[in-house]
């Protein structure tokens, strides 16, 4: 059975709201070609790309993200609403995230200075956390003993925040 784009919209906000995020990418996969394919203009494009390109981020499933990247529209990239700029500047950070350099505080630093709206705010949250989960389990693999304030400076938290 396929869905409307409305059903689409209501199962992907209802995930959202429940913090199903692992269920998001199938539907935004559909909705994308929902509305790209079937009902165009059924729903403001940069709403399904936001939302995708977050959820890619948070699976740290760069590969697809990239494809969703150049899968945009150029007038959409060029006339980009200001979250779907930003989520571009992460992903394209996070492509070549270089820990030597620590471009991670670059990225946090685009996610905190955005605002997100309200449909966007939860997922920018949980990509911000596993972000920094994934670089705590590095650090973990990396090091035997690791001084607190390294691993702070690392993953752009307080020193107290770390410790927890």
């Amino acid at each position: 059975m396929t869905l409307t784009t409305a059903q689409l919209v209501e199962q992907a906000d209802a995930c959202i709201k429940a913090g199903r995020y692992q269920e998001l990418i199938p539907l935004y996969e559909q909705l994308e070609f929902q509305v790209t394919a079937v009902e165009i203009d059924a729903v403001p494009l940069n709403t399904v790309y936001e939302p995708l390109l977050a959820s890619y981020l948070i699976a740290n499933d760069l590969s697809s993200a990239r494809s969703l990247v150049h899968r945009i529209p150029e007038d959409i990239r060029k006339n980009q609403a200001p979250q779907l700029a930003t989520l571009i500047r992460v992903y394209e950070m996070m492509h070549s995230w270089d820990r030597q350099s620590g471009n991670l505080k670059d990225i946090y630093s685009a996610l905190h200075q955005s605002r997100w709206n309200s449909a966007l705010a939860p997922l920018i949250a949980v990509l911000q956390d596993s972000i920094q989960d994934r670089e705590l389990d590095l650090l973990a693999r990396a090091y035997s003993s690791l001084p607190l304030q390294m691993a702070a400076s690392r993953i752009s938290l307080e020193e107290g925040s770390t410790a927890e």
